[in-house]
């Protein structure tokens, strides 16, 4: 990130900024690893592969809370272990693991694949007892970290308490859109939906305002720092003209409106920014 971005710069031009917070590992490492870590791991090589270092700095680099959407994988990275008996968190694996039957990509698997192979004998689902990752499951020498329902609920109410934009996912169509694992359509989208759809509280408007008011402090000019706080002053006055009658109709007769991209719902806290 400090090669690649000239962080209080995009933040200042930028309306928000999607974080993919996840590949975090895969086949390229040659052993397992989690897919996207919420919290550091004292097994992971390097404590600032996980989601919560990396949203926390790119707030430290300059970035308002309030731009930024936190990506969240509908999907787990798949590996095939070297020994059946060596199954943990840094297992020797060479191989990707096995395609799925219907996304056909080795080392890579649907959401929908997962929970249904994990519903099969000889599956061993493995949770970390402080809730820093996801699930882990293998069986014989296959090997797949993912998110499930209860880490995505935990992530998007983590997007909420730290006032994020929103939330972002990759991607729409692995997630167990047909309820084949009995946990209802569309499982974790809508368990974003849940969490991140109610309107806002007067305490987060009040965090989501210190927020805006923080982020006017960056180390630029003053006339464009004067520039960026009329902007965000304008764009509230646009979500305040919006008609909040007619958002509901077209709540009641979209259900899924809140999936197309750039769609709001409310306010900008309730964008969810689908990868194409």
């Amino acid at each position: 990130m400090d090669v690649g971005y000239d962080i209080p710069s995009i933040a200042r031009d930028l309306d928000w900024i999607a974080v993919m917070t996840y590949d975090y590992h895969g086949h390229w490492d040659k052993k397992t690893g989690h897919v996207s870590p919420m919290h550091a791991h004292p097994d992971d090589d390097y404590d600032y592969f996980n989601t919560e270092f990396t949203m926390n700095y790119w707030m430290e680099k300059g970035a308002p809370a309030n731009k930024l959407v936190m990506g969240m994988p509908l999907y787990g990275q798949a590996f095939t272990l070297d020994k059946e008996s060596e199954n943990g968190l840094n297992a020797p694996a060479k191989a990707k693991g096995k395609a799925g039957q219907f996304t056909r990509a080795a080392g890579f698997l649907a959401y929908y694949e997962i929970c249904e192979k994990i519903k099969s004998p000889g599956w061993t689902v493995v949770e970390d007892a402080e809730g820093r990752m996801g699930p882990y499951a293998h069986q014989g020498r296959n090997w797949v970290g993912y998110d499930d329902v209860a880490m995505i609920k935990y992530k998007s109410e983590y997007i909420r308490k730290m006032g994020f934009a929103g939330g972002m996912v990759w991607a729409l169509d692995l997630d167990d859109f047909k309820n084949r694992c009995g946990e209802g359509h569309h499982p974790l989208m809508n368990t974003i939906k849940s969490v991140l759809g109610p309107k806002m509280t007067s305490d987060e408007q009040a965090a989501r305002s210190q927020t805006i008011l923080r982020s006017s402090v960056l180390e630029v000019p003053e006339e464009e720092e004067e520039a960026a706080v009329e902007e965000v002053i304008d764009s509230n006055e646009i979500e305040e003209v919006i008609d909040s009658n007619e958002i509901e109709e077209e709540e009641e007769n979209s259900t899924w409106m809140f999936y197309a991209p750039l769609q709001p719902i409310r306010q900008l806290w309730y964008y969810l920014v689908p990868s194409s």
